[in-house]
């Protein structure tokens, strides 16, 4: 007996998104939701179940989270429909309904965004953890997005101390690998938009000094919000959704779970990791293949949620395929 795929959980929350069956409790009465139940339902198609509750799910380590590379875009494309079915199958509920959520929270968030800054006049960044996941789903949707890891020592500290960080040369060419410098927001003319969850708001003052001081951006180049604020002030998301998105997520920073961004302090003291980030490849590949615990099982349901829409577009890889036969030893 497996667990079936759900191809059909989200809500008719903004075409061309149109996936029922998610309960109203998240979403404001003037969208066409489903229903939910807590039972078990027969497939008519194989020997399989699926569930209508979350909570009647066990949780387990999927497949996906066994291999501690990053499952991305150009992988999932090289699965056959069946497999990728199968592969979602193997994944508990919890994560794909939090996969579900981040989408409508990346549409959201890029209503929020067009209206303040213009369409395609802005580069989302990332700020360490707490939005990453919600960028992920932009990403996927197509919206240009820069992940940077930037975390700071949870003691209070000056800003000028950051000017002596051992990672600043490196960290700056890492943003230059991601487009993220003066000459190309200027070129593209789009500004920096820094986002991250704030509850004291001195890390993301601290981001912003640390981009626009030590590590070069222009302040004209740069605009800040915070994931707060969005969430609290959109009017397509119900206050018990927005309250329990915030608390499970981010104020426990349950995130990290999810997010394939690592932590990563400007302030650590430890000699052995300034060595280690003294080179810049060092650097690059802690950044570029860092998984969290059920990060490719959360980016494959992304994929395979904004896929069923259409608004999953292939990226052309010529580089020859394998993934088939490395998923069948799974039986999943």
């Amino acid at each position: 007996m497996r667990i079936a795929p759900m191809r059909a959980f989200m809500p008719e929350y903004i075409k061309p998104l149109n996936f029922g069956g998610i309960s109203s409790y998240y979403f404001n009465s003037n969208l066409k939701t489903g229903t939910s139940s807590d039972v078990f339902v027969k497939s008519p198609v194989r020997d399989e179940i699926y569930f209508e509750s979350p909570m009647q799910l066990k949780e387990y380590t999927p497949v996906l989270d066994k291999i501690r590379t990053r499952f991305d875009k150009d992988k999932y494309f090289m699965l056959s429909d069946e497999l990728k079915d199968d592969l979602y199958s193997d994944i508990p509920l919890s994560t794909k309904l939090f996969a579900g959520e981040n989408i409508i929270m990346a549409k959201v968030f890029k209503n929020a965004l067009d209206e303040k800054f213009g369409e395609g006049k802005y580069k989302f960044v990332s700020l360490g953890t707490s939005p990453s996941c919600i960028a992920k789903a932009m990403e996927l949707s197509g919206e240009d997005v820069v992940y940077l890891p930037m975390s700071f020592s949870k003691k209070s500290c000056a800003k000028s101390w950051l000017n002596n960080s051992p990672y600043i040369e490196n960290y700056r060419d890492y943003m230059k690998q991601m487009g993220l410098t003066n000459d190309v927001l200027e070129s593209q003319g789009k500004v920096a938009v820094l986002c991250d969850y704030t509850n004291s708001g001195r890390s993301l003052e601290l981001s912003e000094y640390m981009l626009q001081g030590p590590l070069g951006l222009d302040k004209k180049n740069i605009r800040t919000v915070t994931m707060n604020e969005i969430i609290q002030n959109s009017d397509d998301i119900t206050k018990e959704w927005k309250e329990k998105y915030m608390s499970e997520f981010l104020f426990s920073e349950q995130m990290e779970k999810y997010s394939e961004v690592p932590h990563f302090d400007f302030l650590d003291p430890d000699s052995s990791d300034s060595e280690f980030f003294s080179v810049y490849e060092n650097m690059k590949n802690y950044f570029d293949n860092h998984t969290g615990l059920n990060s490719n099982s959360h980016n494959f349901c992304l994929m395979y949620i904004l896929s069923q829409s259409g608004r999953l577009k292939p990226i052309n890889n010529k580089k020859a395929c394998k993934m088939q036969a490395f998923f069948k030893k799974y039986e999943v």
